[in-house]
């Protein structure tokens, strides 16, 4: 448990990228903790705090946090294995973090880390758990290994477990929890195609599939994140294409391409509904874009990139990811 504080000396450095237009000006701020091999940025806070693991050598991971103001904090479980080590997945308004821990046999854990750095480990009864998902009250979202397949949980700040699992799945992921611990993910009946799901607080569970089909092919829905409000975006695939998916508030289903995109693949949406995520171009080459509230989408790449991933926006539009030079991956923020 615990962590030291370790200033962005190394390999930290600021990019200022100033295109032709003003209105097109980016500014990326590119980073890495001390000793790491590759960094994976899973998440952004409201404040910009920035979390996610780094690669130590060949085989073991390092949680770390990010402050706004550049300092890096990275941690460990003191129990963790020392092949796998931490992958910090998310991290709330407060700071508090959570994600997934390796012991010393590979069983996945999940585990919360308060603002204090005090540590909550979470069990699976029956072996895995993944933890993906915190929000501002504390209470996280995951999934976890029950001896025949995957089912998805809630657990509050309290500690008190719900399961999230219909019936008739075959599997259940639940990938994100809002404020109103309203959960989103995604399920498989029998050996089918993936459906998206929606958990609500009074245990009420909907298929938020779309029904239009363009070909024989059934279309498959992959839920990423849902908003305070309740927007959820994720990707929706067919036969011919994948494409980027927003459900609103009343339930309304709109897909949309970044323009000249092989697949489009939304990754996280903020409470005024921007959408982030990664497109692939032709060569299958991945990079980020921005999806306003209004439906106006940038592309972009950190300077160096040959491949770049994204996974969070907060409300004030920063985005967060990572991005590989062709040797390594590096964490970096991009402020509109």
């Amino acid at each position: 448990m615990g962590g030291t504080v370790k200033p962005p000396t190394l390999v930290s450095y600021i990019v200022l990228l100033f295109l032709s237009s003003p209105a097109a000006a980016e500014k990326f701020v590119v980073f890495d903790p001390d000793g790491s091999t590759s960094t994976i940025v899973s998440g952004i806070n409201a404040e910009g705090a920035v979390t996610g693991w780094s690669l130590q050598g060949e085989a073991s991971f390092n949680s770390f946090i990010r402050a706004p103001d550049g300092t890096l904090l990275s941690f460990n479980l003191r129990h963790a294995g020392k092949v796998l080590g931490t992958q910090a997945q998310a991290i709330n308004a407060d700071g508090v973090v959570t994600g997934t821990y390796y012991d010393e046999y590979g069983v996945q854990n999940g585990f919360i880390r308060a603002a204090d750095g005090k540590i909550t480990k979470v069990h699976g009864p029956m072996g895995d758990l993944r933890s993906l998902s915190v929000n501002d009250q504390g209470d996280t979202a995951g999934y976890y290994w029950t001896g025949q397949r995957w089912a998805g949980f809630i657990r509050t700040a309290d500690g008190a477990l719900t399961i999230v699992d219909p019936p008739d799945a075959s599997l259940t992921y639940a990938f994100s929890i809002n404020d109103s611990r309203f959960v989103t993910g995604s399920y498989v009946r029998g050996s089918g195609t993936s459906h998206g799901f929606l958990f609500s607080p009074d245990g009420h569970f909907a298929d938020i599939t779309p029904l239009f089909r363009t070909s024989r092919y059934p279309g498959a829905l992959f839920v990423s994140a849902i908003n305070g409000p309740g927007q959820i975006t994720g990707q929706y695939e067919t036969e011919a294409r994948t494409r980027g998916y927003l459900r609103g508030l009343g339930g309304s289903v709109s897909l949309f391409d970044v323009p000249n995109a092989r697949a489009t693949r939304p990754t996280a949406i903020n409470d005024d509904g921007a959408i982030a995520g990664i497109f692939l171009d032709a060569s299958d080459l991945s990079h980020g874009f921005v999806r306003g509230a209004h439906g106006r989408v940038q592309a972009f790449d950190p300077p160096g990139s040959s491949g770049t991933t994204v996974s969070g926006i907060n409300i004030a539009g920063i985005a967060a990811g990572s991005f590989s030079d062709g040797t390594m991956w590096h964490g970096f923020v991009r402020a509109p």
